[in-house]
């Protein structure tokens, strides 16, 4: 089986890869982080949305790439950087006094004069009830910022956001960007195979400060209930969409995630251990980058968080977070906002 990517369902997307890869390298240099195959260029076999009729993309007016040189130094952008609103994944909330998503990057970028934050979702509820949640905290995010914001969504915390936008129009002018960073989009095979029992477990176990679930947190990321979705919604022409997926070598899954990327490689090689390339992929969208890291690496900081006691599991965690998260900012920055053709997944 070959490292291109496939899938049954087929995102049409701009691949802005060389754009975007010229960013992370002048950011990841100016940090002074060693060379890497962070950012991998697997063939693509979804095809490109630029010639699909009406979509602008970055293609459309002032092109990213003659604006790429702005991107030597942080807040290069000034005046033009978006706020941030990175929204948790399953579990999320349950588990963030002890690792969230980018937890040291957010820090260290906020340092540096970035606007991020979190929206801490429930980690054991359904897409509509997250939905709802996440209304009230973008609705505040860009009151108090008095400006759009970008929502990264990170795993099943991009379909909560997907959800949001659908289900309250009132929030589409407060978002300018939807990001999926290794977003669950169109669902994951695991989901399917997960037991009542284990689904029972998840919602009603008791965890010191996290609410009992609605039930919906693991159906809502089962590929027909998502694919579905996508083919029944609309997601607004207002938005614009970008995509952050993993696909890593074999060798850079952490031992304790190598069962579900074996799982999944049954179908696609090019997984992060919990979900399939074309299904992070945001329809429409802006596709970024394709992570040399494992579902968990490109945004939780699990073995700096834990050191040496979580390594014989959570051996392959090391990732350059930072520089990730402030080159999408920056990439974000330097283009204008894309009017979308539409966002109906297809088969």
């Amino acid at each position: 089986m070959n490292e291109t990517f496939s899938g049954p369902v087929t995102p049409s997307f701009s691949d802005r890869r060389e754009a975007f890869s010229s960013v992370f390298d002048r950011l990841r240099q100016a940090s002074g982080v060693v060379p890497g195959e962070y950012l991998r260029t697997v063939p693509l076999s979804i095809p490109s949305c630029a010639s699909v009729a009406g979509y602008g993309g970055a293609t459309q007016g002032q092109s990213v790439d003659n604006n790429i040189d702005q991107a030597d130094s942080p807040l290069s952008a000034k005046g033009t950087v978006q706020p941030v609103l990175v929204v948790s994944g399953l579990l999320g909330d349950s588990i963030k006094s002890l690792v969230a998503p980018v937890m040291f990057a957010r820090t260290k970028l906020v340092l540096q004069g970035y606007a991020i934050d979190m929206a801490w979702v429930s980690g054991r509820s359904g897409c509509d009830h997250n939905a709802r949640q996440l209304r009230e905290e973008v609705l505040s995010s860009s009151d108090r910022h008095g400006c759009a914001i970008t929502l990264i969504g990170y795993s099943k915390g991009c379909a909560d956001a997907m959800h949001m936008l659908v289900n309250y129009p009132e929030t589409q002018s407060s978002v300018a960007t939807l990001v999926s960073l290794a977003g669950v989009v169109g669902g994951t095979p695991l989901a399917d195979k997960v037991g009542g029992l284990t689904r029972a477990l998840l919602n009603s176990i008791p965890i010191p400060g996290a609410a009992r679930g609605d039930g919906r947190a693991i159906a809502d990321l089962e590929l027909r209930y998502r694919r579905n979705w996508l083919r029944t919604n609309r997601l607004p022409d207002s938005v614009r969409y970008a995509s952050v997926i993993a696909a890593p070598k074999a060798v850079k899954v952490s031992r304790i995630l190598r069962g579900g990327y074996e799982m999944l490689s049954e179908i696609s090689l090019a997984n992060d251990s919990q979900v399939i390339d074309c299904d992070a992929i945001l329809p429409y969208s802006e596709l970024l980058a394709v992570a040399n890291a494992d579902h968990w690496a490109i945004a939780l900081p699990i073995s700096r968080r834990f050191g040496r006691w979580v390594k014989p599991f959570v051996n392959h965690n090391d990732y350059p977070r930072t520089v990730l998260l402030q080159a999408i900012i920056e990439y974000l920055a330097l283009g204008p906002v894309p009017s979308n053709a539409g966002s109906v997944y297809t088969t």
